[in-house]
């Protein structure tokens, strides 16, 4: 699921086509590792984190007024590979480490609003919103 998350919200926060396609085929080649019948931990870890980085890059491609989502993502993702790589709470970690994980999504949603190629798309949006009442 982080995978698949990840491919959207890189596309969805670069504007970039080109960058969702190149994220969606590292996050293809990580689902089928992921489904493989020899687990390899460390090659899973460090996959999730470029597909973390890989959801930054846009945001530090954009300029330095976005430091801090820079820092909030940067601080949502390693408590998140913590809990995923310690397993403090035993079998209860990894659920955690998705909760943890999920709380990056409003400030991707909030980024992504701000990307200029997402602008005739939110216009779209509320004309239509505004037409549904």
């Amino acid at each position: 699921m982080i995978h698949v998350l990840g491919t959207f919200a890189s596309y969805g926060m670069s504007g970039s086509l080109w960058y969702g396609l190149i994220v969606a085929i590292f996050s293809l080649d990580s689902i089928y590792h992921i489904c493989q019948p020899e687990v390899r931990p460390g090659q899973g870890f460090m996959r999730m984190i470029c597909t973390f980085s890989m959801q930054i890059l846009p945001i530090i491609a954009h300029g330095h007024e976005f430091w801090l989502e820079i820092v909030q993502l940067v601080g949502i993702y390693s408590a998140a590979g913590w809990f995923f790589s310690k397993y403090p709470l035993g079998g209860w970690s990894h659920g955690v480490f998705h909760l943890v994980a999920a709380l990056s999504n409003p400030i991707m949603l909030d980024f992504s609003t701000k990307v200029l190629r997402s602008e005739e798309a939110i216009h779209l949006a509320a004309k239509c919103a505004l037409m549904a009442r």
